[in-house]
Formats: structure tokens, C-alpha cells, sequence
């Protein structure tokens, strides 16, 4: 008999255990558009790097790219970084001789040359990059 509320304890005990339920908790951080730092709510962080910006452009890449940007179509969506190194490369070209209507353009993936794009790529590196 002695096993009798031995056994009844126990089961008291599971079916309460089994009644218990977790709860769920909704914490929200808010970070303002520049912020950044570790921010806490409750038992959340959340760490948040700064974004990296481009270096400023030289005087005369931003001459460039305002020229180029101005003109091109599609292309002219290509990043800075993109315009310049077509800039660049079309130097190369002008300076080993090939003419300006003649300049071919590697286009970065995804963004299509219209014809005509690489005299005016040519022209702008030539007034602004080339030297």
C-alpha cells in the first residue's frame, strides 16, 4: 500500500509538468537609418555594422561619370566603380590607337551598350580621364 500514494504523487506531478506551457515574447528594436552599435530589448541584441561608402571620386572621375551618366542609357546605371574602369580601358584602347567609334566596351552583366555607347564613353575619357 505504500506504493499506492507514492505512485499517486508521481503521476500528480507529470500530469502537472505537462500542463506547463512556454511562452513566446515578441521584442522589437527599432535603429534609425545610419545608426550603428549593438541595441538590446529584453533578452534580444542585435549588432549593426555601418555601411562602407565609396571613396569621393576625383575631380576628374566625377566629371566623367556626371558626362557619361548624362548621355548614356542603360549603361549608364553601371556603378562607378563599372564607368570608371570602362573609362579607363577605353583610354588604354585610345592611347594604343584605336579610334574613338572603334573602342570596345566590356559591359558589365547585366546592363546592355546601345550603339553608339562606346564614342560616347571614348569622348567623355578622353576630355576628363585620359592624360
Amino acid at each position: 500500500m505504500k506504493r499506492l500514494p507514492a505512485v499517486l504523487v508521481l503521476a500528480t506531478a507529470a500530469v502537472l509538468l505537462a500542463g506547463c506551457s512556454s511562452e513566446t515574447t515578441e521584442e522589437n528594436i527599432t535603429v534609425t537609418p545610419g545608426q550603428s552599435g549593438t541595441f538590446s530589448s529584453g533578452d534580444t541584441s542585435v549588432v549593426v555594422e555601418p555601411e562602407e561608402t565609396e571613396a569621393p571620386a576625383s575631380t576628374e572621375d566625377a566629371a566623367y561619370l556626371t558626362e557619361v551618366r548624362s548621355k548614356l542609357a542603360d549603361l549608364g546605371k553601371a556603378t562607378d566603380e563599372q564607368l570608371i574602369s570602362l573609362g579607363e580601358s577605353t583610354c588604354d584602347q585610345l592611347e594604343a590607337g584605336t579610334p574613338a567609334d572603334q573602342v570596345i566596351l566590356v559591359v558589365p552583366a547585366g546592363i546592355t551598350a546601345q550603339a553608339g555607347d562606346g564614342t560616347i564613353v571614348a569622348q567623355a575619357a578622353q576630355a576628363t580621364l585620359c592624360g
